[in-house]
């Protein structure tokens, strides 16, 4: 085989079902021309509709010479790539009715056996030249199998199935003719390796009924002519011209390449693109090894790189990027691994033309989304982070007056602790003249809260306002007219509100200017008083404090009150986009703003078992109860209101999530879960088409969900881009079908050796599948698994 045959680049023409003189015995004359002779007349029919790979398949019969004349064609320079040995048997099979039902079956055997056509030609029983059957014209079952056995060869089955599936009109000798119970007996039993059809039409009726009936990994189709009059070729005959829909299969011109086709469907297409034609892909890595060019083959699909552990499989594809994503010290290592060993990587493959996910990066792509942090690769696909500012306003103004109620609690606690005795002074009989006393102040309403309420105001103006700049394309005239009358109507209370602040502020100032007028007054007074007015003055300065601090006392009282959170929640609606099957979700940490939700915030701010009376709480029970509070942290009222703003802030945080149409939309999945849908987002296109290079896909996901949904995402990617990854799962190699694996290893002498190839691909040095079996845990079991319907001559 020729080295640049390591991979597929593209897909194998193929024609197992001719005819020739050897299926007179039943067809008579039809097959008169299908002689030695006229050899040259089929090969050029092959040539002409580009055949690669073809066999001659007689009922019941094998001509030796036939065979092997055209099998020389396998070294001519023409299309014709690979000639198979074959026998179209008739077998009889029980079926749902009381006679036996005729199917007729080709079996292909493997041309690599030795002395395969004389073996083939001894093992079927014949009389006078024609088969010596021992049922109604045709084999039993029994005698069928006895046969394969005896030729003790490899072998792929294709049963006929000439009218699709679901056709009402059963056609002789096709695989339906046992009826329907008998016919789930073959898919049960993967009897068959694949079913062969004729019709185009009947293509799209058969992948309708694998579908609906979800035995996509049992059941495959494969084209045939059916040709009897070579001098029509492809056609049965003169007489019946219909067009042939020819079969390309995705593998080596090789028996072992097609039975590892017949056991994958998206190795088989009627039409030949199995690979995209992607400009970014390499058609091969270049280095040196020890001073020796190597050259490895690339598929345009799927290459698997695998290998012992710590052997440079991850640093061949970050080498390939120079390193792209990777941090300056693994670098660093890897470049005096390659040096150590005598390596350089000669291939380069241009930033922008790749996309590469080095180990453990999909993890932390996704465990992001939970803080709201958006990894470049899914930006786009999400919608805008909830606008919670309306959401915030409700729980704020809930918080408020709780930490308002505290504050009050705490302030009456104070002063009522602070109103304290004073002295009377003693009575004097004689009257004496003290002088004049100042003991008043003057005072004024503070503007805080008008001041406050203005500000709000405007804020709202600068929200409305901002409508018409960032929804310019929303609004119609009669929106911005609409607009323009709120504008109006806030700055209306705006203006008034103002007046209102400007005359409070001015009446602050007033009463300040008085009291500094007042303080400076009253301390020249005292200091000219007597001692009896001193004593006076201070009396009455107490008295009127006193008197005071009852009056306010008093108004505090009022406004003591145990606050309770009691209100309708309100819900926080997330945000979808639907990609695919899946729904991007932006929403906040928090479902609801609730009672519950205000309680628990508070919960988190008070120590384990406390909890605030905001109708008795005092500054010192508030220390007590705060959570890691520390002296040193000043006004507790502060600190209480900044970690409640500060867990709210944490509630409402944007998140992120992507689940399946239809589940919950605050439902947060596992590492492994979002993985898969990483490489299902892959898979739809939806990321370009460079080259994807990928480290360990298998990380944090199922073994059952790498079978069920990751490798037909994998495929799906390797439709539109070249892939280049590497794994330790033995199912991203022979599941997934790769179509070229690379095995990196220290030979006996521990030097590094690389082989590759397509799994089919066989050489005097090794076989590709049996080196998996070799090198990856359990790929041994995975192989038997996926070639067991192939080894049926054991």
């Amino acid at each position: 085989m020729l080295a640049q045959e390591k991979v597929v680049l593209t897909g194998q023409k193929v024609d197992f079902h001719i005819h020739s003189h050897a299926s007179s015995h039943k067809d008579d004359s039809k097959v008169k021309d299908g002689t030695l002779k006229n050899i040259s007349v089929l090969i050029e029919g092959l040539k002409n509709k580009k055949v690669n790979m073809c066999a001659i398949s007689d009922h019941d019969a094998f001509d030796k010479e036939l065979y092997l004349k055209l099998k020389e064609e396998e070294c001519a320079d023409n299309c014709i790539r690979k000639v198979l040995p074959a026998v179209e048997f008739s077998v009889l099979f029980p079926s749902d009715n009381e006679e036996d039902s005729q199917v007729h079956i080709v079996a292909i055997f493997d041309d690599t056996e030795d002395e395969i056509e004389n073996r083939i030609v001894s093992a079927i029983p014949c009389i006078s030249g024609k088969p010596k059957y021992d049922g109604k014209s045709a084999f039993s079952e029994t005698k069928f199998w006895e046969i394969i056995r005896s030729i003790n060869s490899n072998v792929v089955l294709i049963a006929h199935q000439k009218n699709s599936l679901t056709s009402q009109n059963v056609r002789h000798a096709d695989a339906n003719s046992v009826g329907e119970q008998g016919f789930d007996r073959f898919l049960f039993l993967e009897y068959f390796d694949v079913f062969e059809y004729k019709n185009r039409k009947n293509e799209l009726f058969n992948k309708n009924y694998i579908y609906e009936k979800d035995i996509e990994d049992k059941l495959r189709f494969i084209t045939g002519s059916d040709c009897h009059q070579w001098s029509v070729y492809p056609h049965y005959d003169e007489h019946k011209q219909d067009e042939m829909p020819y079969t390309y299969l995705k593998c080596l011109p090789t028996f072992k390449g097609l039975a590892m086709a017949v056991t994958d469907f998206g190795r088989i297409k009627t039409v030949n693109s199995f690979f995209s034609p992607a400009p970014e892909s390499k058609d091969s890595i270049e280095l040196q090894l020890n001073e020796s060019s190597i050259s490895i083959p690339l598929s345009p699909g799927i290459n698997v790189i695998i290998g012992d552990n710590s052997i440079g499989k991850s640093l061949l594809i970050s080498k390939l990027t120079q390193y792209h994503g990777i941090k300056k010290q693994l670098s660093d290592g890897y470049e005096k691994y390659l040096k150590d060993n005598g390596i350089v990587v000669e291939t380069v493959i241009p930033e922008g033309n790749f996309k590469i996910d080095h180990q453990g990066v999909i993890r932390d792509r996704f465990e992001n989304l939970g803080q709201g942090l958006i990894s470049e690769e899914l930006q786009g696909k999400f919608p805008e982070a909830v606008d919670v500012g309306n959401y915030r306003e409700i729980a704020q103004r809930y918080l408020d007056a709780y930490v308002q109620a505290v504050r009050c609690s705490v302030d009456y606690q104070k002063q009522l602790a602070a109103l304290c005795d004073f002295s009377i002074p003693p009575f004097c009989e004689q009257a004496e003249v003290t002088g004049l006393k100042i003991i008043g102040r003057a005072s004024a309403v503070s503007s805080t809260k008008e001041t406050s309420f203005v500000s709000k105001l405007k804020k709202a103006v600068n929200i409305v306002e901002g409508f018409k700049d960032s929804f310019a394309k929303q609004l119609d005239e009669e929106d911005i007219e609409d607009i323009a009358s709120v504008e109006r109507i806030l700055n209306k209370i705006i203006k008034k509100h103002q007046g209102q602040v400007s005359a409070l502020k001015r009446d602050e100032s007033i009463a300040n200017a008085i009291n500094t007028v007042l303080d400076a007054k009253k301390k020249s007074f005292t200091d000219r008083s007597t001692d009896r007015g001193k004593l006076e003055t201070r009396f009455l300065s107490d008295k009127n404090s006193f008197a005071e601090g009852v009056a306010s006392i008093i108004k505090k009282r009022t406004l003591v009150k145990e606050v309770k959170f009691s209100f309708d929640p309100v819900t926080i609606k997330p945000d979808t986009k639907n990609v695919g099957a899946y729904v991007f979700v932006s929403r906040t940490a928090s479902r609801e703003i609730s009672p519950r939700f205000l309680e628990d915030i508070v919960s988190k701010v008070l120590r384990a078992g406390k909890h605030i009376d905001t109708s008795t709480v005092d500054a010192s029970t508030l220390k007590k109860c705060l959570l890691q509070y520390h002296d040193e942290d000043g006004d507790p009222i502060l600190v209480l209101e900044n970690k409640l703003n500060s867990l709210l802030d944490d509630a409402l945080k944007p998140q992120q999530a992507i689940i399946n149409q239809g589940d919950d939309l605050f439902m947060t999945r596992s590492q492994g879960y979002n993985a898969q849908i990483y490489f299902a987002l892959l898979a739809d296109g939806l990321e370009g088409s460079s080259i994807y290079l990928i480290d360990q896909p298998e990380d944090q996901i199922s073994q059952t969900a790498i079978k069920s949904a990751v490798i037909k995402d994998f495929r799906n990617i390797a439709q539109s881009r070249q892939v280049i990854l590497v794994t330790h799962n033995p199912q991203f190699i022979v599941n997934l079908d790769a179509d070229n694996v690379i095995l990196i290893k220290r030979d006996d002498e521990g030097k590094i050796s690389i082989s590759s190839g397509a799994l089919e691909y066989e050489c005097d040095d090794y076989k590709m599948l049996g080196l998996v079996a070799e090198n990856v845990e359990g790929g041994l079991d995975t192989i038997k698994k996926r070639m067991k319907r192939y080894e049926k001559a054991d």
